[in-house]
């Protein structure tokens, strides 16, 4: 399950490419704690984003460079597991140290991008609606989720919308 195969699939230094809205959404953060941000930085990065990963890897099986790997090694049935198990514990760490709404968040992150790679549905093969879904979960869902899971506290659409447009105008206008 754990051979160097299935590791470098995990793709672990890729996955701060995504680090941007992660610091993104704690540049809005009016409540946040430093286990939250801990705990959010580590479950995103080492887990859930390495999950998606390599269940991408698997249903993928891709043999051109991608995202980091250039020469990607075959891929093997562990590789499926541990992406499922990577999810899992995700998901249950998000829920024991942070909230059961940022737990929810995570799964539904997780199923959103298994939705994209595996061969029932696929999504990544409709390229506008694969672009437009992959954007919006890689950057306002995961925005909103890592918002909830630093600051700890459940989703009040009204205070981020009024924080990222808070953000915004100063960003332009100063």
């Amino acid at each position: 399950m754990f051979s160097k195969s299935t590791l470098l699939h995990l793709r672990i230094p890729f996955s701060y490419f995504l680090l941007p809205v992660y610091l993104f959404s704690l540049s809005s953060a009016p409540n946040f704690t430093e286990k939250g941000l801990l705990w959010v930085f580590l479950i995103l990065h080492f887990l859930l984003y390495p999950a998606s990963n390599s269940y991408n890897s698997y249903f993928d099986k891709d043999e051109k460079s991608i995202g980091g790997l250039k020469n990607p090694p075959p891929v093997n049935k562990g590789l499926y597991y541990l992406a499922l198990l990577f999810d899992a514990l995700a998901i249950g760490l998000g829920w024991l140290m942070i909230s059961f709404t940022f737990a929810v968040m995570l799964l539904i992150y997780g199923l959103v991008s298994k939705a994209y790679s595996h061969p029932a549905i696929r999504l990544k093969k409709y390229p506008i609606g694969g672009w437009l879904v992959a954007g919006i979960f890689q950057g306002f869902f995961t925005f909103i989720m890592c918002y909830v899971g630093i600051n700890k506290f459940p989703i009040e659409m009204r205070r981020v919308v009024g924080d990222i447009r808070s953000i915004t105008f100063t960003f332009f206008y100063d």
